[in-house]
């Protein structure tokens, strides 16, 4: 992708012309909760979990779980507790189309997500506002999410 095309991505998720929505999900004892989704024909969404506790001053070091072909967010519950458990969020990636084979599919509604998940971050009115730290954020995939995963850092 080149440099422009690049700055003209930033500029339309700066401009809100990705439509998004955040919503709280049910929490349990160890963590909050949300889903955030991007709204489009073939929507991608993150489940993002959060310690209870108070977040650090620059947010929660974070990890993007990034699914196994036909693997749902559900299927990562042991991770993402493990994760919330030791301090980290867990903002686990998946989109309609996960039975996709072209890791570069994946790989764009990825970054668009991404994007839009520290959009909410740098957000003070957002529920995610404050809660994540940019300048920490990791990425891990299992299978074709493995591939993924590469091509993301």
């Amino acid at each position: 992708m080149s440099t422009r095309a690049v700055l003209l991505f930033l500029a339309l998720v700066a401009s809100g012309a990705l439509a998004q929505t955040l919503e709280a999900l049910p929490s349990t004892a160890n963590a909050r909760h949300f889903r955030l989704s991007e709204d489009g024909l073939r929507p991608a969404r993150f489940d993002v979990d959060l310690p209870k506790t108070q977040a650090p001053a620059a947010g929660f070091p974070t990890v993007v779980v990034v699914p196994g072909l036909a693997c749902q967010a559900e299927d990562y519950t042991l991770l993402r507790r493990r994760l919330v458990q030791a301090g980290y969020a867990a903002a686990t990636f998946e989109w309609e189309d996960n039975e996709d084979l072209d890791a570069d599919d994946w790989d764009e509604h990825l970054a668009a997500l991404t994007e839009l998940l520290l959009a909410e971050a740098r957000d003070a009115q957002s529920a995610l506002g404050g809660a994540i730290d940019a300048g920490r954020l990791g990425i891990v995939g299992h299978s074709l999410g493995g591939s993924v995963a590469v091509l993301a850092a």
